[in-house]
C-alpha cells in the first residue's frame, strides 16, 4: 500500500466519524507514530528478556520486510559497535537510513561451525564469570549484553565474525506534496497498513470499538 492510499483512506473515514481535519504532514507523523506503536505491540519490551518475533509463523511473516541477516566482525575487545550494525543493515535493505530496533539472534562463526551467542543478564554476568562451569568462553559458550555504543560478547578478549538477524526499525513515511515521485511508501504489507491506520483513527479522536474500525479500513480501501 502506498502512503498516498493510506492517506486516502484515512480521510475517508476521518470524514465519516467526523474526526478533525489534519494536513498531510500531520498525518505521516502520525502513521510514523502508529508503525511503532504497532511493532510495540507485536514485540513488548515486558514480555521478558527475548524477542519472540518467532512465536509462530504469522507473527514472523507479519514483520518480515523488517527482518535481515548482516554477517558483521566485532572489535579486539569483543564490542560490537552500533555503528557497524546499522552499517550492515543499510547495506543489505538498501535504505540508507535503516537501524536496528531488536536482536533477533546471534551466530558466533568458528571456522565452519555457528554456534549460537546468547544474551546473559546484567546480574547474572559476574556469577557467571567466576564459576568455571559457567564462565563465557569462545567459540561455544559466547555470551553478550548491551552498553551504550553498542553490543558487548564475553569473553571480552574475543574478536570474530558473527551471523546476527536483526530486526530493524521501520522507515519513516514521507509525501512530497509537489512531487509524489518522491514519496516514501510503508514497508508493511496491506494487512499491517490496515492496523496502523486503525492506529492513526485513534489518535486523531475517533472513538470505537478497534476490530469495527480495522473493518472499516478495509472497506474503506476495497472502496477505492
Amino acid at each position: 500500500m502506498t502512503i498516498a492510499k493510506v492517506l486516502e483512506v484515512f480521510d475517508i473515514l476521518q470524514d465519516k466519524y467526523g474526526a478533525p481535519y489534519f494536513p498531510s504532514e500531520w498525518k505521516v507523523d502520525m502513521f510514523n507514530m502508529s508503525q511503532y506503536e504497532y511493532l510495540h505491540d507485536l514485540l513488548p519490551e515486558e514480555g521478558g528478556e527475548g524477542v519472540n518475533f518467532d512465536y509462530d509463523s504469522n507473527v514472523t511473516a507479519t514483520i518480515q520486510p523488517l527482518l535481515w541477516i548482516v554477517n558483521v566482525t566485532m572489535n579486539s575487545q569483543g564490542l560490537l559497535p552500533t555503528a557497524t550494525i546499522d552499517t550492515a543493515i543499510q547495506t543489505a535493505s538498501g535504505d540508507a537510513t535503516a537501524s536496528w530496533f531488536r536482536i533477533a539472534s546471534i551466530g558466533f562463526n568458528s571456522g565452519t561451525n555457528v554456534y549460537p551467542a546468547q544474551y546473559i543478564k546484567e546480574n547474572n554476568l559476574r556469577s557467571f564469570q567466576a564459576n568455571v562451569f559457567k564462565a563465557p568462553s569462545a567459540p561455544k559458550n559466547v555470551r553478550y549484553n548491551f552498553v551504550g555504543n553498542g553490543i558487548q560478547f564475553y569473553p571480552t578478549a574475543v574478536s570474530n565474525t558473527l551471523s546476527i538477524k536483526v530486526i530493524k526499525n521501520p522507515r519513516n513515511v514521507f509525501v512530497d506534496e509537489n512531487d509524489s515521485s518522491n514519496n516514501v511508501d510503508p514497508e508493511w504489507s496491506d494487512y499491517v497498513c490496515y492496523n496502523i491506520i486503525a492506529k492513526m483513527l485513534k489518535l486523531a479522536g475517533v472513538a470505537t470499538d478497534g476490530q469495527d474500525l480495522i473493518q472499516d479500513v478495509r472497506l474503506s480501501s476495497i472502496a477505492q
